[in-house]
């Protein structure tokens, strides 16, 4: 994921385009959603990808970046399964970084 965050969460791409097919195909993608959560949370400072990805969640928030990166339609109710599944496990990490946890452990 830290490799071009934009291009692999994009809704035609792997992340998104995998969960609305899994949708569509009556499986709620809640481990393809956790990992898109985890791309939206990851951040390798001076790379200029996921600087500039992170801009995009800073300037807009992460419910704007969710729909604007993903390129989500809310109205649409695959799509809102999506972005709430991947809202749901971002807000969930930022209570608690997981990658402070693993090296205070």
């Amino acid at each position: 994921m830290g490799n071009d965050p934009l291009r692999k969460l994009r809704k035609n791409d792997r992340f998104i385009g995998a969960a609305l097919n899994a949708i569509e195909h009556g499986i709620t993608p809640v481990y393809i959603c956790q990992n898109a959560a985890y791309g939206f949370f990851f951040h390798n400072e001076g790379d200029i990808r996921t600087d500039h990805f992170h801009e995009t969640v800073k300037t807009l928030g992460v419910e704007g970046a969710i729909k604007s990166i993903c390129g989500l339609n809310l109205e649409n109710e695959y799509e809102k399964i999506v972005y709430d599944l991947i809202l749901a496990k971002y807000r969930e990490l930022i209570k608690e970084n997981p990658i402070d946890r693993a090296l205070n452990a």
